[in-house]
């Protein structure tokens, strides 16, 4: 950043000072702006995955709970000493076949 704001900020007539605290203020700027967007990503995963944990255990695909799918997030240790291990224990179970929605060929 310092090539393409500092040096035409001194060749518009600002002041070698003058330049240096314009320059400090776009970092601090884009450095705020980056924070934001970080902080929103990181929120927005977190909903995504405690609405994508309720509806699969809503669905019975998943036993686990939302709030500890979230919580493995700041808690690391914790899928190393409890691991799911749903994947493993059973092949999930159909949705529609809940719904008498036959998995054969088309009924014509």
């Amino acid at each position: 950043m310092r090539l393409w704001v500092f040096n035409p900020l001194l060749t518009m007539g600002y002041t070698q000072t003058d330049a240096i605290g314009i320059y400090g203020f776009l970092l601090f700027v884009m450095s705020a702006a980056k924070t934001v967007a970080v902080v929103r990503s990181v929120v927005g995963f977190l909903m995504w995955q405690y609405r994508a944990v309720r509806i699969a255990k809503q669905l019975e695909v998943s036993r686990t709970s939302p709030r500890r799918a979230i919580l493995s997030w700041f808690i690391p240790g914790v899928n190393l000493f409890k691991p799911s291990r749903e994947c493993f224990c059973s092949p999930p179970r159909c949705a529609l076949a809940s719904c008498g929605a036959s998995s054969g060929g088309s009924s014509r």
